[in-house]
């Protein structure tokens, strides 16, 4: 959940409301130089925001069959929450 993101904008309106834009990718300013220098050498079109930039807001879910313990996690950068 804390891990340094990144956000294809390759396809129309994919999670956002944006256009078609082949190949951009908005990466974190905490992504290390030499990853985005390597997205750049394949092509890729990184535009770096802040560090806490990126609107993703993932949800996760564990199911451990062997015990039925369900595990949740959200992330509260985008307000999101995990209860139960």
């Amino acid at each position: 959940m804390e891990a340094p993101r990144f956000n294809s904008d390759a396809r129309y309106s994919s999670f956002d409301d944006h256009s078609d834009r082949p190949l951009v990718l908005e990466v974190e300013d905490h992504i290390p130089q030499e990853t985005i220098d390597a997205l750049k050498q394949l092509e890729h079109k990184p535009v770096v925001g802040g560090p806490w930039s990126n609107a993703t807001s993932p949800t996760m879910i564990e199911f451990d069959a062997s015990t039925g313990v369900i595990k949740g996690g959200a992330d509260v950068r985008g307000h999101r929450y995990a209860i139960g």
